[in-house]
């Protein structure tokens, strides 16, 4: 189906980023937001969870993201509200891996 080649597609473009990716690669940027610098990648987040009235995320918050890529939203999550007892997955292996390297304390 014409979804499932999208998707398809996007998990290429994605381990192909994830494979081109350095140690020092801000994971924003393997998320594909090359335009933020970290501070402007935290001010989207925070931006985002304010519209969304999500304000009270503490270290022990569980918190889910289907589509983690390289851990780049949960990585601003912990430097924004200290959460650390998040978990993610994504089918582009590449930038799981990433996520895996750089976020010990996820799963």
């Amino acid at each position: 189906t014409s979804l499932m080649s999208r998707s398809n597609e996007w998990e290429r473009i994605y381990n192909r980023i994830g494979h081109k990716s350095l140690d020092d690669t801000p994971l924003h940027h393997v998320g594909g937001y090359t335009m933020f610098v970290r501070q402007e990648w935290d001010d989207q987040v925070k931006l985002l969870m304010n519209a969304f009235e999500i304000t009270n995320i503490g270290k022990d918050t569980q918190l889910f993201e289907s589509g983690v890529g390289g851990g780049n939203f949960l990585d601003s999550l912990r430097r924004l509200y200290g959460s650390e007892a998040v978990e993610g997955c994504d089918t582009a292996e590449a930038c799981v891996n990433i996520a895996k390297k750089r976020l010990p304390w996820g799963n």
